[in-house]
C-alpha cells in the first residue's frame, strides 16, 4: 500500500524478468478504465496517472503474451493536500483571566496530509504576530514565554497535527487571537471562541468576564478586589430588562448560562476587609452563536473568462453578522447583515474555490462551495494538419492544432464512427492520433475541439489510394501499320481501373497521351521500331514502365477486326471484319476466346 496526493501525477512502473511480445494492461479503479501497452522487446511498462478523488483505490497491471499472463495489485491511499478542521483555543479548564506578564498557553490542531511546507501564523490580538514553520526542528524547550514560542508539536491519530504555543501579554485588554494554517495548496483560519481577558494589578474592585457572551454557554464571572474579605460569601445578582433572573450567593467565581440574547447587568455585593459592604457591576451582551452558514450553489459552475457571478449566503442566526468573502483568492470587505451577496468577475482561466466566513462577537463559521468554479477561455482556432491523400492499410498520423488558453477535448470521427477522446493541456497544442484506413476512396473526417464553454468543428476530405504494385505493358493486337494497336498496362493477373490513377503514355514518335484508363489505342502509319514509356501515378505513388516494339508492313491479304478500345461487362459490341478480298464469295470464320464460333461475310458488321 502506498499513499499519494490528490491531483498529483504519479508514475507507476511494472516489470517482468523474462518474456517477449508483452502486452501490459493497466487498470485504475478510481476511473474504472484500462490502458494497454504492447512491446516486442521491452520488459518494463511505465504509466502516469493522476487521482482526482480522495480515498483508497486499486491499481492493477497484467503482463500477457502467447504463453500466459501475470498480474499484480497495489492499493493506493489518495489524500487531499487541503488543510482543514483547524482548532484554536486554550487548554481544557484553563483560566480565561490572565494578569499582565502571566504566560498564556494556546492549543492548535488541524488536519494536514503533508508534514512539509506547512506554516502556522498566530495573531495574538495585541499587535503581535508570529509565524512558525512546522518542520521537524521548529520547537522550543524554553520556559520563557515572553516572546511567542512553539513549545511542542506532534501528530496524533491520522494526520492531525497538534501544537502548543506560549505567549505573554505585556498590556492589559480584551483580546481575540486568531490563527492561520497554510501550505502551497490551501489555507484555513480559526479564531478563539471568547475574548481573552488580560488585566493589570487590581487596585479597585472589578468583575472580570468577557463583554460578549454566547447564548446558552456556561460563562465564568470573577470578582477581583484588593479589599475582598474571603470570610463572607458574595451576593451575585443578574438582571435582564430590569428583571432579576439570578440572585444567589457564591464565591468570587460565578458560572451562569444565559437563555436570552441582549444586554444584561451583573452585580456582585461583598464584604470588605473593613467589614463594609461594596457592590460592583458589569454590563455584558449575550449574542447568538453562529452554528452554520449556507453558501447557495450557483446555476453554472463552468464560466467563460470575463463572466460575472453573484454568490449568496445566509446564516443560522436571527441577528446581523459580518460576512467575509474569499472568491478565487480575492477577498471582499465585511458586510454586516442577515444575508449576504457578492458579485465577482473571473478574469483569468483556472479552477477557483469560493468561501464565505461569518462571525459575530462570540462565534465564526466558514462555508466553502462544494464544487470549484471552472473558468475557461473559448477555443479560438482549430487547424487541420493532415495530408489530403493517404495510402490504404498504412498507418497515418491525423493531426490538429488547437489554440486555447484552457484544457480541451478532441472528438474524432474518421468516417466509420470511430471516436477518440484526448485531453490536451497546453495552449497552442498539437494533437495527433494514428489511424489505418481499410478501404480505398474518399473519406470525410471531422474533429470537434471542445471544453465546458465552447466548441469548434472542422472537417475535411481524405483521399485513400492504393499503393502501386507490379505492372506490365501488354500489346493486344498485331503491330501492323494502318491497324490500331492496343497497349494495356495491367498487373500480373488483373486488368482493372484503379481509382484516382492517371496514366501518361509517351511514344517515341512524339505522341503523348494522358488517360484515366490503363489502355490506349494508337495507329502507326510507318513501320519501324518504337518505344512507349507509361507513367502511372496518383497522389501517393508513381511507377514508370518502358517497352520497345516493332510495327511491320501489312500484307494485302491480311485481315483484321475493328472493335472499340474498351467495353463494359455485359455490353453489346459491334465488330467489323476488314481485309477480305472483295470477290463476294469468301466467308470468314470468327472464333471467340469464350468458345463461340461465327461465320460472317466480308465487310459485314457482326455482334
Amino acid at each position: 500500500m502506498v499513499a499519494v496526493f490528490q491531483n498529483h501525477t504519479e508514475a507507476f512502473e511494472a516489470s517482468l524478468s523474462i518474456g517477449t511480445n508483452i502486452t501490459f494492461t493497466w487498470f485504475f479503479s478510481d476511473i474504472n478504465q484500462e490502458y494497454s501497452q504492447h512491446s516486442s522487446t521491452e520488459l518494463v511498462s511505465l504509466k502516469n496517472h493522476s487521482f482526482t478523488k480522495v480515498g483508497v483505490f486499486l491499481v492493477s497491471v497484467t503482463g500477457t503474451n502467447q504463453y500466459g499472463s501475470l498480474s499484480k495489485n497495489l492499493s493506493v491511499i489518495v489524500q487531499s493536500q487541503y488543510l482543514k478542521d483547524l482548532s484554536f483555543n486554550l487548554p481544557l479548564n484553563a483560566n480565561k483571566f490572565y494578569q499582565v506578564n502571566e504566560p498564556v498557553h494556546f492549543l492548535v490542531s488541524f488536519f494536514t496530509a503533508t508534514r512539509e511546507d506547512t506554516l502556522l501564523q498566530i495573531d495574538f490580538g495585541d499587535g503581535n504576530k508570529k509565524m512558525f514553520i512546522l518542520d521537524a526542528n521548529h520547537t522550543s524547550h524554553t520556559s520563557d514565554c515572553q516572546a511567542p514560542v512553539l513549545l511542542r508539536k506532534d501528530y496524533g491519530d491520522g494526520c492531525y497535527l497538534q501544537g502548543e504555543v506560549c505567549y505573554t501579554y505585556s498590556i492589559p485588554g480584551n483580546f481575540k487571537p486568531h490563527v492561520t494554517a497554510k501550505n502551497n495548496i490551501s489555507s484555513v483560519k480559526a479564531t478563539m471562541d471568547l475574548e481573552l481577558i488580560v488585566y493589570e494589578e487590581i487596585k479597585s474592585s472589578v468583575i472580570l468576564s468577557n463583554i460578549f457572551i454566547p447564548k446558552y454557554k456556561n460563562t465564568t464571572f470573577f470578582l477581583k478586589s484588593p479589599i475582598l474579605s474571603k470570610s463572607h460569601p458574595i451576593r451575585w445578582v443578574i438582571r435582564t430588562n430590569e428583571q432579576i433572573v439570578l440572585n444567589t450567593t457564591a464565591s468570587s467565581y460565578l458560572q451562569h448560562s444565559f437563555q436570552d440574547i441582549g444586554q444584561h447587568n451583573v452585580s456582585a455585593t461583598f464584604h470588605t476587609l473593613q467589614q463594609d459592604q461594596e457592590t460592583v457591576q458589569k454590563i455584558i451582551f449575550v449574542k447568538e452563536r453562529i452554528t452554520s452558514v449556507t453558501l447557495q450553489p450557483v446555476s453554472n459552475y463552468f464560466l467563460e473568462t470575463g463572466q460575472s457571478v453573484t454568490f449568496y449566503a445566509h446564516t443560522s442566526v436571527s441577528t446581523p453578522v459580518n460576512f467575509y468573502w474569499n472568491i478565487g483568492g480575492k477577498t471582499y470587505s465585511l458586510q454586516k447583515n442577515f444575508t449576504s451577496s457578492q458579485s465577482h468577475v473571473f478574469k483569468n482561466a483556472g479552477e477557483f474555490h469560493v468561501s464565505v466566513s461569518t462571525y459575530n462577537e462570540v462565534s465564526n463559521v466558514t462555508a466553502t462551495l462544494a464544487q470549484r468554479i471552472v473558468v475557461q477561455e473559448p477555443i479560438k482556432l482549430l487547424e487541420l494538419l493532415t495530408d489530403e491523400v493517404v495510402s490504404v492499410n498504412v498507418p497515418v498520423l491525423l493531426c490538429v492544432q488547437v489554440m486555447s488558453g484552457s484544457d480541451f477535448n478532441l472528438l474524432w470521427n474518421l468516417g466509420n464512427s470511430l471516436q477518440n477522446y484526448e485531453l490536451v493541456k497546453k495552449n497552442g497544442s498539437y494533437a495527433c492520433i494514428e489511424h489505418i484506413f481499410k478501404t480505398v476512396g474518399s473519406v470525410n473526417i471531422s474533429v470537434v475541439a471542445f471544453n465546458y464553454i465552447s466548441n469548434i468543428t472542422e472537417s475535411w476530405e481524405v483521399l485513400v489510394e492504393e499503393p502501386l504494385t507490379y505492372f506490365s505493358i501488354d500489346i493486344l493486337r498485331p503491330t501492323l501499320i494502318g491497324i490500331p494497336i492496343m497497349f494495356v498496362m495491367r498487373t500480373t493477373d488483373v486488368f482493372k481501373k484503379l481509382p484516382h490513377l492517371t496514366y501518361q503514355w509517351d511514344f517515341s514518335n512524339n505522341v503523348s497521351v494522358k488517360t484515366a484508363w490503363p489502355l490506349i489505342s494508337l495507329d502507326f502509319p510507318t513501320p519501324g521500331w518504337f518505344r512507349v514509356v507509361v507513367t502511372a501515378y496518383n497522389k501517393v505513388n508513381t511507377t514508370k514502365l518502358r517497352r520497345d516494339f516493332r510495327v511491320n508492313e501489312r500484307n494485302s491479304h491480311e485481315v483484321w477486326i475493328e472493335n472499340p478500345t474498351y467495353v463494359s461487362v455485359g455490353e453489346e459490341v459491334t465488330l467489323r471484319l476488314n481485309g477480305l478480298k472483295r470477290t463476294g464469295s469468301e466467308d470468314a470464320v470468327i472464333k471467340y476466346s469464350d468458345g463461340i464460333t461465327e461465320t460472317v461475310k466480308q465487310n459485314v458488321p457482326f455482334r
